[in-house]
């Protein structure tokens, strides 16, 4: 059996792959927002620790992992590779493809970097476009600036954001009735934009994947 870690368009991606080869497999996302159809794959959803996915990788026979969870799911993909390593599993590490660093962009190493570059250029309101998870992360930055995250509207988003919401986080949705709050904000914005070449990655997947498939369950 294959464990696919999901919950992004990578996991879309994954879970077509799999249900090609017309055999089950599990699908497994930290919350149950994502609307994603498995023919052939087993819905499970839930935060797992170690411990948890190394019980559940032994109680299905799991002989496969696939990591195709989001870029900053980091602990996630701590607890995939000590997993892997202490049931001696082979691991697909489905990433997303960057485009070429340019002038243009001002690229930082991590989080700490972005913070200490912002605060180093003097900027004191900040727009931040980089998604819900990234709050936590910033929160350095916004406890002594002026920040507002644009965040997905959806319940798990904005209840994720609300408790982490404090004096100076101001939370914005896409609703229509508060897009005129983009045109009112005076701000220096640092882009952290991340791109990826959708199609190539997918190509690139495919074929690794449908390698393992053959491997595991012969041709189809």
């Amino acid at each position: 059996m294959i464990l696919i870690l999901g919950g992004t368009t990578e996991g879309r991606t994954a879970v077509k792959v799999a249900d090609e080869a017309g055999k089950p497999y599990f699908y497994s996302t930290k919350g149950e927002w994502q609307e994603i159809q498995c023919k052939h794959g087993i819905r499970i959803t839930g935060g797992m620790d170690t411990e948890k996915m190394e019980s559940f990788c032994r109680q299905n026979n799991i002989r496969l992992l696939v990591d195709a969870a989001h870029p900053f799911a980091s602990q996630l993909h701590r607890t995939v590779d000590e997993t892997s390593r202490t049931l001696h599993l082979p691991v697909i590490r489905f990433e997303r493809k960057y485009p070429p660093r340019t002038e243009n962009i001002i690229w930082c190493e991590d989080y700490a970097d972005a913070i200490y570059r912002l605060e180093k250029a003097g900027t004191d309101h900040l727009l931040a476009l980089t998604g819900v998870q990234t709050i936590g992360k910033l929160r350095p930055y916004w406890e002594k600036h002026t920040c507002w995250f644009r965040v997905l509207e959806r319940e798990t988003s904005i209840t994720l954001a609300q408790e982490q919401k404090r004096k100076y986080l101001l939370i914005k949705t896409r609703k229509k009735h508060s897009q005129k709050l983009l045109f009112d904000v005076c701000t220096q914005v640092t882009e952290l934009n991340l791109t990826f070449d959708r199609a190539v990655l997918k190509q690139s997947f495919c074929r690794i994947c449908k390698k393992y498939l053959l491997a595991l369950y012969g041709p189809w």
